[in-house]
């Protein structure tokens, strides 16, 4: 996976346009954040 194409995914992962901070990171440093955010169980948001 290429630099660009990790952005985007934490990008969309995160749902955020403020992802400026990420081109401070090197290429390994972002693609263990993306393997960290990837191993989160994402649960259904439900209101009571």
């Amino acid at each position: 996976m290429s630099r660009t194409d990790i952005i985007r995914t934490i990008s969309i992962l995160n749902q955020s346009a403020q992802l400026d901070f990420l081109q401070d990171f090197t290429t390994e440093e972002l693609a263990a954040y993306l393997d960290k955010l990837r191993s989160i169980p994402s649960e259904p948001f439900c209101v009571e």
